[in-house]
């Protein structure tokens, strides 16, 4: 049960919680205790009961067995978006908590309030603009507003860096010093490891519904961390460089691609058995660049060029059918249908491949669904189970059976480990450096500029939805992208 006492000098005690789906137990009586006044980091890998374990502190979740006590409220920002899309943000971020003035709707104080909380995370939003029309980081920004609008003295945040660049997680982190030094307690989870030495004072590591560390941040190394999130000693993250011959054939040439002003004038060429990386800040029209190659946004001027054969290209059905897949950044938004199955969402795009004049043979598409299960090792207690219920790796894993079952050529994946631990991370690597083994052309978009230089040996930067440079070789460095991203070069 939620209790509000605690002792003193705890913001949240936690004592013996235990929670089960089914018959899937997923916290094993955990005991965890928050000081007040400190940013507690909370790592694990896919499945071990983090954000379950988070959203039975906020209520969000009921458990079997144990207590949960606060010293008052919890507010959590979980790493599912909870906007609505055709609403505007002021009334997104006031939903249920509307302000009221003489029985009425205060529509000016609520936009103001939300202009004031935009601006403190230096947010260029307005708060008038329909969130539908927002990218992903923007969102991100609107969910990080209620915190400030809805102060409390416990704050969870699962997540919330996956879809920011460098500034704006600057930004995030200083707010939440200030937060943290004005008395309020954080429990911030991540899997980005260097954050917690970043940001956090203490670190709690879960593996398997169990808290297996609990300590200060400065007395362990990410690479203990990671360590101790997968039960072992991790080898090397990114798997060896495929190194293609200058002799490889061309499967990919992007002539002059434009898409209005978004995308201006890009050209490069994709060989046979490449993973070519793809970067650049946020806003520069990484993701944009990808969608008018894959139909999903209208070309301009230019030509898409696939073995030697130009395609008009005008929608994701085009470029299946042109041996093309995508991944989308936004794997719960537009890459899977997450109350649907993970059976469902693996054939989804190939449909075709199970029917005979309209009439699917459910028996392959279970037989193809269980294949990837077992060669992606997707952590499912079924192929009947909603995806939503998997872990975000494991969703990923899915979102790229999805697009493989397509039977492409060419694989454009975009933040493939955006949200997943390090052990989904080298999986996720692995897929794609055998994709690319098996000569497969692949392009890696990532705002990781490690997992850029890891697993690439040629990448394009862009600027402002122009190509600013390429890099290859031993001129693929992280300052080397930056110098171009920002235009010092």
């Amino acid at each position: 049960m939620n209790e509000t006492a605690t002792a003193s000098g705890y913001a949240l005690e936690i004592n013996g919680v235990e929670k089960s789906y089914g018959n899937v137990r997923v916290l094993n009586g955990i005991d965890f205790s928050l000081q007040k006044n400190r940013i507690a980091g909370l790592v694990g890998g896919n499945g071990a009961g983090k954000s379950t374990l988070a959203k039975c502190i906020a209520g969000y979740l009921d458990f079997e067995k144990g207590s949960i006590r606060c010293d008052a409220s919890i507010v959590m920002i979980p790493q599912e978006f909870m906007l609505i899309p055709e609403m505007k943000v002021y009334e997104n971020l006031f939903l249920g908590s509307e302000i009221h003035k003489y029985g009425f709707a205060d529509k000016k104080e609520m936009i103001r309030q939300a202009s004031e909380a935009l601006d403190k995370l230096e947010a260029d939003i307005d708060p008038e603009a329909r969130v539908e029309n927002l990218g992903v980081a923007k969102r991100q920004m609107v969910e990080l507003a209620k915190s400030i609008i809805f102060p409390s003295s416990v704050l969870i945040m699962d997540e919330p860096t996956t879809v920011l660049d460098r500034d704006e997680t600057d930004v995030l982190f200083n707010l939440l010093k200030r937060y943290r030094d004005s008395g309020g307690s954080v429990i911030y989870i991540t899997h980005r490891l260097y954050e917690h030495a970043e940001l956090c004072d203490d670190i709690c590591v879960m593996r398997d519904g169990d808290i297996v560390f609990y300590g200060a941040a400065n007395t362990v190394t990410p690479h203990k961390v990671a360590q101790l999130m997968v039960g072992k000693n991790l080898d090397a993250l990114f798997p060896e460089k495929i190194q293609t011959t200058s002799d490889a054939p061309v499967l990919l040439e992007i002539d002059d691609i434009s898409s209005g002003e978004v995308i201006r004038n890009i050209s490069f060429k994709l060989k046979k058995g490449e993973i070519l990386g793809l970067t650049g800040l946020a806003g520069s029209g990484r993701t944009e660049l990808a969608e008018t190659i894959c139909g999903i946004r209208a070309k301009t001027s230019g030509s898409i060029i696939i073995d030697g054969e130009s395609h008009a290209i005008r929608s994701m059905y085009d470029a299946h059918k042109a041996g093309l897949s995508y991944l989308s950044e936004d794997r719960q938004g537009t890459a899977l249908l997450l109350d649907d199955s993970v059976e469902k969402n693996t054939v989804l795009s190939s449909l075709s491949q199970y029917s005979v004049h309209g009439i699917i043979n459910f028996i392959k598409c279970e037989t193809a669904a269980g294949q990837y299960v077992s060669d992606f090792n997707i952590a499912t207690r079924g192929i009947d189970s909603p995806v939503r219920t998997l872990s975000g790796g494991n969703q990923q894993k899915v979102a790229i059976a999805k697009e493989l079952n397509t039977g492409p050529r060419i694989f454009i994946f975009d933040e493939p480990t955006r949200g997943v631990d390090v052990g989904a991370r080298s999986e996720i690597y692995n897929v794609i450096h055998t994709l690319a083994s098996e000569d497969m052309a692949c392009i890696l978009i990532s705002s990781d500029l490690e997992e850029i230089t890891g697993n690439c040996s040629r990448a394009l930067v862009m600027r402002g939805g122009e190509l600013a440079g390429e890099l290859e070789g031993k001129l693929l460095k992280e300052d080397e992208i930056m110098y171009l991203a920002t235009g010092i070069k």
